[in-house]
C-alpha cells in the first residue's frame, strides 16, 4: 500500500497525483511523456498515440531558430537601420574616428557637422555725415537816446566810429536824432559770439545793487566784465537809465585753468592801488559845448565803494593854466555856471580817487591818491 509523501493519504495503485494535496506521486515522476505534446506514454511505446511523433525526439521546428523566424527578421531590420544611419552620417570628404573601447571593440564615431548659414548677408550701409549749416546772425540795431554820441555808441559796442558811420552811410558830422536806429556792424556780432565776457552761460553770476552815480560802463569795469554781458544777463531792462537800489545780475568771467607754474626767482611785488582807475565817459574828448543854456556834466566810471573820507577828485585846468578841483562821492559833477567863459575856451580834466587830507585856502583839494589817475580829456566851452 502506497501513501502520499506530502500528506500521508493512502493512494490507489497507479495513482499519479494525491487527491488531497495535489502533489505528484512517484508513479507520476516515473511516467514517460511525449516530448512533442506532453501526453503520457507507456514505458515501451515509441510513437505518441496523440500526435504521432516519436516520444523521445523533439520536432524539427524546435531546433535552432526554427520557431523564431519573426525574431530573426526583426533583428535583421534593426541591424540594417543602424548601418544605414552610419552611412548617412559618413559622407565623402569627411573623416570619422574609430575609438577603441575597454573590451577592444572599435566603435564608429561620426564627424561633427558644421552648420551652414542660410540667407543672404546684406552689408550695413555707412551713414553719411551732413554738417549743420551755420546760421547767419540777425542784424543788430541801437536806438539812440538823449545825450548819446557816435563815440559813445562806438565805445559801447567796442567798434570804431568809422565802422559805425560806414555801416549806416553817415559821417561824423551827421546830427543824430533821439529814437533813430543805427546798424551795428556784423563784426561786433561775431566778436560777441566768441568773447568770453558775453559767454554768461556756465560762468559765475553775482548780484549788484545800483548806487548813486553808477553807470553801466562803470559797473562792467569794476567787475572786469563787459556791458554786453550785463545786458544779456538782464533782458528786458533799460540799462541806460539805472536807478538807485536797482538789482542787476553781473556775469563774471569763467575761471580758466592755470598751468603749473615753473619755479622762478621770487618776483618783486608791486602793490595795486586799493581803487580802480576811473574811466572818463562824458563829455567825449574834443567836444564843443556852447549856447546860452549849455552846461557841462563831467562823468566817469566808479572805482568801487568809497569810505567817508575818500572822494573822486576832478582836476580842471583852462588854457591859462588856472587849476580848480571838485570832489564828490558820485561818479559825475556838473560845472557851475560861474566857470562858463565869455569866449570859446579849451579845458583839460582828469579824475583820481583820493583820501582827504586838507582843503587849501585857494579851494584846492589835497589828499593821498588811492587809484591811478584817469586818462586826460579836453572840451571847448563858451
Amino acid at each position: 500500500m502506497k501513501h502520499c509523501t506530502n500528506c500521508g493519504t493512502q493512494l490507489k495503485t497507479g495513482q499519479t497525483r494525491c487527491d488531497i494535496c495535489g502533489v505528484e506521486t512517484t508513479e507520476r515522476q516515473k511516467q514517460r511523456v511525449c516530448l512533442s505534446c506532453g501526453t503520457p506514454a507507456a514505458e515501451h511505446a515509441r510513437t505518441c498515440m496523440m500526435c504521432g511523433n516519436p516520444i523521445d525526439e523533439l520536432p524539427a521546428q524546435a531546433l535552432g531558430f526554427g520557431s523564431s523566424w519573426l525574431g530573426v527578421l526583426v533583428g535583421l531590420a534593426i541591424i540594417g537601420g543602424l548601418v544605414y544611419g552610419v552611412l548617412q552620417q559618413f559622407r565623402p570628404g569627411e573623416s570619422a574616428a574609430i575609438a577603441p573601447t575597454a573590451t577592444g571593440v572599435q566603435v564608429f564615431i561620426p564627424p561633427t557637422e558644421t552648420p551652414t548659414p542660410t540667407g543672404t548677408i546684406t552689408p550695413r550701409p555707412t551713414a553719411t555725415f551732413t554738417p549743420t549749416p551755420t546760421p547767419t546772425p540777425a542784424p543788430l540795431y541801437h536806438k539812440i537816446r538823449t545825450g548819446e554820441t557816435l563815440e559813445f555808441i562806438a565805445n559801447k559796442y567796442s567798434i570804431t566810429i568809422d565802422d559805425l558811420t560806414a555801416a549806416n552811410d553817415i559821417t561824423r558830422d551827421t546830427i543824430l536824432r533821439v529814437g533813430q536806429d543805427l546798424l551795428i556792424p556784423n563784426k561786433y556780432r561775431a566778436s560777441t559770439e566768441t568773447d568770453p565776457d558775453v559767454a554768461v552761460r556756465g560762468g559765475p553770476v553775482v548780484t549788484y545793487t545800483v548806487q548813486s552815480g553808477d553807470t553801466l560802463s562803470g559797473i562792467a569795469f569794476n567787475f572786469d566784465t563787459s556791458q554786453s554781458a550785463i545786458e544779456i544777463a538782464n533782458p528786458g531792462l533799460d540799462l541806460d537809465l539805472l536807478s538807485v537800489g536797482q538789482v542787476l545780475l553781473i556775469p563774471l568771467r569763467p575761471p580758466t585753468a592755470t598751468p603749473t607754474p615753473t619755479v622762478t626767482p621770487t618776483p618783486t611785488f608791486t602793490p595795486r592801488p586799493p581803487y580802480l582807475t576811473p574811466q572818463l565817459l562824458l563829455p567825449v574828448d574834443g567836444a564843443l559845448i556852447e549856447g546860452e543854456n549849455s552846461s557841462v556834466l563831467l562823468s566817469w566810471t566808479t572805482g568801487g565803494l568809497l569810505d567817508d573820507d575818500t572822494f573822486y577828485v576832478v582836476y580842471l585846468t583852462d588854457e591859462g593854466g588856472n587849476l580848480q578841483t571838485f570832489f564828490t562821492h558820485d561818479t559825475s559833477v556838473r560845472l557851475p555856471e560861474t566857470l562858463r567863459p565869455q569866449t570859446l575856451t579849451r579845458f583839460n580834466w582828469y579824475v583820481v580817487v583820493m583820501k582827504k587830507i586838507a582843503i587849501g585856502d585857494d579851494g584846492i583839494f589835497y589828499g593821498e591818491a588811492l587809484s591811478d589817475r584817469s586818462a586826460e580829456r579836453s572840451f571847448q566851452w563858451r
